[in-house]
């Protein structure tokens, strides 16, 4: 979200007083994200201990802290665990959002910090632990499973077939509706490969392992000391990635 919600700093500082028994010397709304639904803040203590709170709005995963905590007393490196609340809950309600809290990792994303060799070779191991390891059944039900659903497929085709004769007037939308002129066959194509390829795998499915699920640049946190991997909105199963 990079607009402030209409919340209040004060409500946000005594729930985070109330169910985690922090008292806030600052609270900063940090516009981050192009969820519209998820909100960041940074909260810092008097004693200048950082934390990163998450208010989610509407429907929340519980599997989104639930695992990543699983993973992460699991061997799995690299996680940011969630901060518990005193009553030893994984999240907090502050209508109409669900908190969550988290250490505050002073880092930058993978698209300002490029990884290094070592790097790599850390995430591909991270990797490598978090597609092998072995869920127990009461986290494996709850996890989506990929289905190769063509409703993605579907809305580019939509726009594909709405570009001729539409002019907006917001000129991102130009900019936008320019570009996909110009390349309408190559992602036409582009459409057309990912149906072929969601048939043969439909046809013959890959072994299903657990996944992040929307693992790119700007889910991953670099800083002096490693990388995190962030952002469990929507972990599911699926070939690994």
């Amino acid at each position: 979200m990079l607009d402030k919600p209409d919340l209040g700093d004060a409500r946000l500082s005594n729930l985070l007083h109330g169910a985690y028994g922090l008292i806030t010397q600052e609270l900063t709304f940090l516009p981050l994200g192009a969820d519209p639904n998820t909100a960041v803040y940074k909260a810092v203590t008097p004693d200048e201990t950082a934390y990163f709170v998450k208010l989610r709005r509407g429907a929340f995963d519980e599997l989104s802290v639930r695992l990543p905590r699983y993973l992460k007393g699991h061997g799995v490196p690299h996680l940011v665990p969630v901060v518990a609340t005193k009553a030893g809950a994984l999240w907090a309600g502050l209508e109409p959002y669900t908190v969550t809290l988290y250490p505050f990792v002073a880092g930058k994303n993978g698209y300002e910090v490029p990884f290094t060799a070592q790097h790599w070779r850390a995430f591909g191991a991270a990797l490598k632990r978090l597609h092998t390891l072995k869920l127990p059944p009461e986290l494996q039900r709850g996890l989506r499973r990929e289905a190769y659903d063509a409703e993605a497929r579907e809305q580019v085709k939509t726009f594909l077939s709405r570009l001729d004769g539409a002019e907006p007037t917001d000129p991102i939308q130009n900019r936008l509706f320019a570009l996909m002129r110009a390349h309408r066959a190559q992602v036409g194509d582009l459409v057309g490969r990912a149906e072929r390829c969601a048939r043969a795998l439909q046809d013959r499915p890959p072994a299903f392992v657990v996944c992040h699920s929307d693992l790119h640049a700007g889910n991953v946190l670099v800083d002096g000391s490693g990388f995190y991997l962030v952002d469990w909105d929507d972990p599911i199963l699926a070939p690994k990635e």
